[in-house]
C-alpha cells in the first residue's frame, strides 16, 4: 500500500522568508528570485525586521550585517532573545573576524555577496530541514 500525502504542492503551505538588507536592487533580485517557492517579506534595516518579525512571524531570515538604524549584528542579538529561528547572514563586507561571533548566536549560514539564487536556496532548505 502506497503511503500518500493528502497535501499536494500547490496546497503546501510556502514557508515565510523576512529579508533583511539596504541594498535595494539586491533586496528586490532576491525577492524575485525566491517568490515562487517562498512567501517573502522584506524591509532595509533592522529596526523594521525587529517590528515584522511579530508581525509576520517568519520560518527564516536572510539578513545583511551593516546596515543603518540598527545593524545587523544587533539584530540577531534581538532575534536571538525572543527566537530560534533559523538565520543566513548575507554580507560584502569583511567578516572573518566576526564568524565565530556569529557561530555562537546560533546562525545558520554565512554568505558572502555577490552568491547565487542556487547558492541562497541551498542555504534556505538546509536551515529549514
Amino acid at each position: 500500500m502506497e503511503c500518500v500525502n493528502s497535501m499536494d504542492e500547490k496546497n503546501k503551505q510556502k514557508a515565510k522568508v523576512l529579508i533583511v538588507d539596504d541594498e535595494e536592487d539586491l533586496t528586490e533580485l532576491i525577492k524575485l528570485a525566491l517568490k515562487n517557492d517562498y512567501e517573502i517579506t522584506s524591509c532595509f534595516d533592522g529596526k523594521e525586521a525587529l517590528f515584522l518579525l511579530e508581525k509576520v512571524k517568519p520560518d527564516i531570515v536572510i539578513t545583511d550585517i551593516y546596515m543603518p538604524i540598527l545593524g545587523g549584528l544587533d539584530l540577531i542579538n534581538e532575534i536571538r532573545r525572543i527566537s530560534r529561528i533559523p538565520i543566513i547572514v548575507i554580507s560584502g563586507g569583511r567578516l572573518t573576524k566576526k564568524i565565530p561571533y556569529l557561530e555562537s548566536k546560533g546562525v545558520s549560514s554565512i554568505i558572502e555577496k555577490p552568491f547565487s539564487v542556487r547558492e541562497l536556496k541551498t542555504h534556505i532548505e538546509a536551515a529549514l530541514a
